[in-house]
Formats: C-alpha cells, sequence, structure tokens
C-alpha cells in the first residue's frame, strides 16, 4: 500500500457517511455515488479494498466500481489533484501533472460581472427576436430578468475561455448556472432558431456545484430535478442539471437526496433516457414514469400545448413512482 494512499484515504474519509475501518486494508462507507439508502441513512454498502498494492471501490448496492482515484475525483476534485502531485512525488516523478484537470483561472468569470456585456431578456424590445423567443415559448416573466442574450455567442465564450468555440457565431439565448453562492459555473447557449447544434453549453468552474436554479432550491421538502433549465421554469422548487444524468449529477450536489423528484423527457424509445431512469429506480428515487397515451416530450412541450403550470405540477405528482410500482409502470411506458 501506498502511503499517500493511506493519508488520502484519511483525508477523505470526513466526506463519506458512516465511514468505518473494517481490517487492516479495507473500509466501509455509505455510497457517494447512489446514496446507499434512501430510507436507512446508517446503511453502508461501499467498500474500499486493496488489489495488488491498489485501492479499488466497490459499492454492493449499485454495483459501481472505480479505483480509488476516480472516486476522489467524484467526491472531492480539490483532494484528487493533491493526491495525484503527493503520489507523484512519493514516486520521486513529480511534474506538472497530465492528469490535473486544467482549472480555470479565478477572477470576474465566476461573478455575474462575466455577463456585463450581455442584455437581460427582460431589457430587450419586445419584438426583439430573443424576446419574442422567449415569449413564444411562455417562459414565466419572473425569469426574463435572470436569461441574457448575445448576439454572437462564440465571441462571448471565447471572451471567457479563449479558443473555447469555433463555427458558432450565431446569436442565442443564455442561460446562467449558479452555484448555492450565486457564483458562475457555467451556462448554455439556446439557439434561437433551427440551429442543429440546439444547445452549448460551457463550462467555466468544475470545482463549484452546477444545476440551474441552486441559489432558490429548498431540499428539506419535496424538490424535482430535470434535464433543461427551461423546462424546471413551469415548476416551482425544481433545479435542471442539464443533462439526462439526474442521479450523477444530484449526487455531486451533496444534498439531501430524500425529497427528490426525478424528471426526464417523455421519450420511451430513446435508449439512453430510458436507460438513465432504470438507473434512477434501481437507485431507490422517485421517478416520474409518464402517461403512455402522452405525446408531449418535455414540460415546456405541456405548457404549450395548453397545459397550465397547475395541470402539469398536478400530472407529476400523479405519476410519482418508486420501488416496485416505478419498476412495473417503467415497463409498460419504454418502447424499446
Amino acid at each position: 500500500m501506498k502511503l499517500c494512499d493511506s493519508k488520502y484515504i484519511s483525508l477523505l474519509s470526513s466526506r463519506l457517511r458512516n465511514f468505518k475501518k473494517k481490517g487492516n486494508h479495507t473500509y466501509n462507507f455509505s455510497c457517494p455515488l447512489c446514496g446507499d439508502s434512501k430510507k436507512n441513512k446508517h446503511r453502508a454498502r461501499g467498500y474500499l479494498f486493496e488489489v495488488k498494492g491498489s485501492f479499488i471501490y466497490k459499492c454492493h448496492n449499485c454495483g459501481e466500481g472505480k479505483t480509488l482515484a476516480t472516486l476522489m475525483k467524484i467526491v472531492d476534485r480539490n483532494l484528487y489533484n493533491e493526491y495525484v502531485i503527493d503520489c507523484m512525488r512519493e514516486q520521486g516523478s513529480y511534474r506538472e501533472p497530465l492528469l490535473l484537470e486544467k482549472q480555470t483561472p479565478s477572477g470576474t468569470k465566476y461573478s455575474t460581472d462575466v455577463f456585463k456585456d450581455l442584455k437581460k431578456i427582460s431589457d430587450l424590445p419586445l419584438e426583439h427576436v430573443a424576446r419574442t423567443f422567449v415569449t413564444k415559448r411562455k417562459i414565466p416573466n419572473k425569469f426574463h430578468s435572470l436569461l441574457y442574450y448575445s448576439p454572437d455567442y462564440q465571441e462571448f465564450v471565447n471572451n471567457i475561455i479563449p479558443k473555447k468555440l469555433s463555427g458558432q457565431h450565431s446569436p442565442r439565448l443564455v442561460i446562467p448556472f449558479y452555484s448555492f453562492n450565486k457564483e458562475v459555473s457555467g451556462f448554455h447557449g439556446r439557439a434561437l432558431d433551427d440551429n442543429p447544434a440546439k444547445y452549448i453549453a460551457t463550462v467555466i468552474d468544475y470545482d463549484i456545484p452546477r444545476a440551474f436554479g441552486l441559489p432558490e432550491i429548498n431540499f428539506n421538502k419535496k424538490y424535482y430535478v430535470m434535464e433543461g433549465p427551461i423546462d424546471s421554469m413551469f415548476l416551482d422548487n425544481s433545479i435542471a442539471i442539464g443533462n439526462s444524468d439526474l442521479p450523477g449529477g444530484l449526487t455531486k450536489l451533496q444534498c439531501n437526496l430524500e425529497n427528490a423528484v426525478l424528471i426526464w423527457d417523455n421519450e420511451p424509445r430513446n435508449l439512453e433516457i430510458v436507460n438513465k431512469i432504470h438507473v434512477g429506480i434501481t437507485r431507490g428515487y422517485s421517478v416520474v414514469i409518464w402517461p403512455s397515451d402522452l405525446s408531449h416530450k418535455d414540460l415546456n412541450d405541456m405548457i404549450l400545448g395548453g397545459y397550465t403550470s397547475s395541470e402539469v405540477n398536478h400530472l407529476i405528482d400523479q405519476n410519482t413512482k418508486q420501488g416496485l410500482e416505478a419498476e412495473f409502470a417503467f415497463n409498460l411506458w419504454k418502447k424499446i
């Protein structure tokens, strides 16, 4: 066993629920990837053990297997970066580590100043293409001052992260992603026309929590977790992960998982979505299984199709399932 492994397992232990040492080279704790158990906070089915001089992580609940380094990277990226350097020092081969993820230099890009050269949707003329887009999508007025318009998305992004984009000189709606403390972690650029690149996701800080709606969310009561930020604007106490990996994105937030209701788009023929929903069910989450006769793809489509926000909320609550009930409804819903 490497000395740095022992040192960093000890440092990581404070971030792992129910951590305990089971033997000389075996550690047990609640899985930080799946949460282990929503009903019993004392369940601990994650094991870190040594195999041929290296530590391997295995969860007997979700089945995930990781190296110590990968587990550390997921739980605490800064600790992971220190671990890489210390291991190289121990081996006598320290140099600028290739495994370290490049960090965005600190500066004004972490605050709302990053949007200082853009106009808020609420400040645009009513006939402006971006404001017209937002109005036609029926996005609630309270969000108009939180969204921005970029006439040249590539120029906007490359001013923050040089040479990040190419071939994307199109106007876009900019949807900011903030941390709990209102730090900017990234943003989505939503096309205003039929551009095949409908969304362009840009991350400017990998080290802070990333989801749309974090500053306002209350994890101590029922909350909703969705893929797209526009959909989340139609439900109170909701967040959007920005992709279809809702369980993975939620775990990284290190928040209360018991009150979460996971809502994927209504795409029963999309293999990726079907697989992600099954993962959510397997990990014990409450998930929404849409009625088989529902033709709308997502919440925004439902609103545009004539549903009110309260009707959407009622439909979601009616179709929230967990455990065997979710598995049964899921098997009826999926088309692959």
